[in-house]
């Protein structure tokens, strides 16, 4: 019937359901890196922090999977804001 075939071209696809692989101590990692490299305005390509993070370690995150957590965290929003910030924060103490 029409509705079968309607039906099967429906996409059920549901994306990413939890963090595949990527622990406290990875996530921590990854904003650790993403913080200190903006504040020094060094690169945080998900290609670099990347690199950095795999680094020394036996698990390997993708670029993908990086930008995915940078995504998930809103780190992207912070990018212009935090070296002000930091700024801010050594003249007033």
């Amino acid at each position: 019937s029409s509705h079968d075939v309607v039906e099967a071209l429906v996409d059920k696809r549901q994306g990413q359901k939890q963090d595949y692989r990527v622990g406290p101590e990875k996530k921590a990692e990854i904003i650790q890196q993403f913080a200190a490299r903006v504040v020094t305005g060094q690169s945080t390509s998900s290609d670099v922090l990347a690199e950095v993070v795999n680094a020394d370690s036996e698990m390997r995150l993708s670029p993908r999977t990086v930008r995915w957590h940078m995504e998930k965290l809103g780190l992207g929003s912070i990018k212009r804001t935090l070296p002000e910030l930091v700024r801010t924060l050594k003249k007033n103490s």
